[in-house]
């Protein structure tokens, strides 16, 4: 059998124009990027889960939606196995302080979860005041935000 040979003319790759995929967390980097260039009231990225889960729902099946994550736990969860965000997308919010929602592009009435600043860190008095208002409980009691898991990595970290 005779293997055929890609087509190598097409209108997209003439002349100095090419066409990219973003790789995986390219679409939230790009989306978080353009959010803080703006200086939009939040970012919303579309995905195909709840938002930021307790875990991942393929080894627990009831796992939860967690309704707020700061920057650095998001960021902290990304970089430790959970797969819903890159650990480097929500550096532009987080650098102007504007929040990022993961919400289901399937379930758009859901929720979803709220990734900003703990409230003591909040600019208090600025306009920025107004983008971290999404009446979230006080976290400061909470035992963990969220578990994730990588084979053959243990980690313990405790603040």
């Amino acid at each position: 059998m005779q293997q055929q040979q890609p087509q190598k003319s097409n209108k997209a790759t003439k002349g100095k124009y090419k066409i990219t995929t973003l790789g995986r967390g390219g679409s939230d980097l790009t989306a978080t990027a353009i959010g803080a260039s703006l200086q939009v009231d939040e970012v919303t990225v579309w995905k195909d889960v709840n938002g930021i889960l307790t875990t991942d729902p393929n080894i627990i099946p009831h796992a939860q939606t967690v309704p707020y994550v700061t920057f650095e736990e998001a960021s902290e969860l990304a970089q430790f196995g959970a797969k819903v965000l890159h650990p480097v997308a929500m550096q532009p919010c987080l650098k102007h302080n504007i929040p990022v929602r993961v919400r289901n592009s399937y379930q758009p009435t859901h929720s979803g979860t709220w990734i900003r600043q703990p409230p003591q860190q909040l600019n208090h008095g600025t306009n920025d005041d107004n983008r971290n208002n999404h009446n979230h409980n006080d976290d400061n009691d909470k035992l963990a935000t969220a578990i994730t898991y990588k084979r053959g990595i243990s980690v313990l970290d405790i603040h």
